[in-house]
């Protein structure tokens, strides 16, 4: 009996100290992604944005620890303001790193091109030369939005449709534009333009909203989300995008997240067109507001 009891003790004690060793790993993983989790969410805008009459918020759930969802707003040289929104193939950590490289080259040539369809032409060459061969690909919607006419010059590349809901209840989808980003490197891709007024509410989203599924598979689907845009329109945009984000988990309760899920909110105040009008009258812009 004693070698056979020194066996299973030495068999036991090979188990245990292999177990401790892969806890070890485990949470070192653990660690690294939380780090990296922190440094991809400090690379997201930390507060919304108030810029002539207008609000501007974003929010982003990722599924995992990292993921590959994407939204920036940020100031152009020329005055406008750069909003975009995008979704990697993919999740974890490469949908992240890919992530995080888009974002880089994004605002290298928003500082440079001269339209929003040479920014995300430009976009997609540099992105395509620095990705040696992988499938992946980015859906993505970029946009410049001139504070002091409300002008929006955008493009989509395969992007889900931002819905600009009309002070009058009537709805728009942005579609203009042309291929997914990844997919061609010499791609070409069309600008389309619109005109937001007083109470109108701009929200751009991924698919991670739309595609989200309760216990029964059904999924969250545009209608329920204009549906909801409609209820929440007379909210700020941050009141807007955590209201958005909210529901899609209420909708999905008891299932696992199975998508990032990113929003980002434009509202144009009730006001604004009357702060505009008065501000001509007396000769000077109307003011810029600041990040609230």
């Amino acid at each position: 009996m004693a070698p056979l009891f020194v066996v299973v003790a030495m068999t036991i004690g090979v188990l245990l100290r292999g177990y401790v060793v892969k806890e070890r790993e485990r949470r070192a993983v653990e660690q690294e992604l939380a780090v990296a989790r922190r440094v991809q969410q400090d690379l997201l805008p930390k507060a919304p944005l108030t810029v002539g009459g207008m609000q501007v918020a974003g929010a982003n759930l990722p599924c995992f620890a990292v993921g590959g969802d994407y939204f920036d707003y940020f100031p152009l040289p020329d005055g406008r303001l750069g909003v975009t929104i995008g979704d990697v193939s993919g999740k974890g950590v490469p949908a992240a790193l890919l992530m995080s490289k888009l974002q880089a080259i994004l605002r290298g040539e928003s500082s440079r091109a001269a339209s929003v369809a040479e920014v995300v032409e430009g976009a997609n060459r540099q992105l395509m030369d620095s990705m040696e061969g992988s499938r992946k690909f980015v859906t993505l919607f970029y946009a410049a939005l001139d504070p002091a006419t409300r002008t929006l010059r955008y493009t989509n590349a395969g992007h889900n449709p931002p819905m600009l809901l009309r002070a009058d209840g009537r709805l728009e989808l942005l579609e203009t534009g042309g291929l997914l980003v990844g997919i061609f490197a010499q791609a070409a891709y069309e600008e389309g333009t619109a005109e937001l007024g007083p109470g109108d509410a701009l929200v751009l989203f991924t698919d991670g909203v739309t595609e989200a599924e309760d216990r029964r598979k059904a999924q969250y689907g545009e209608e329920r989300l204009e549906a909801l845009i409609r209820g929440a329109r007379g909210g700020a945009a941050r009141e807007i995008g955590d209201r958005i984000c909210q529901e899609v988990l209420r909708f999905s309760k008891g299932t696992h997240q199975a998508d990032d899920i990113t929003v980002v909110v434009i509202k144009v105040e009730e006001g604004a067109g009357a702060a505009a009008s008065a501000a001509a009258a007396a000769g000077s812009p109307a003011p810029p507001g600041g990040a609230a």
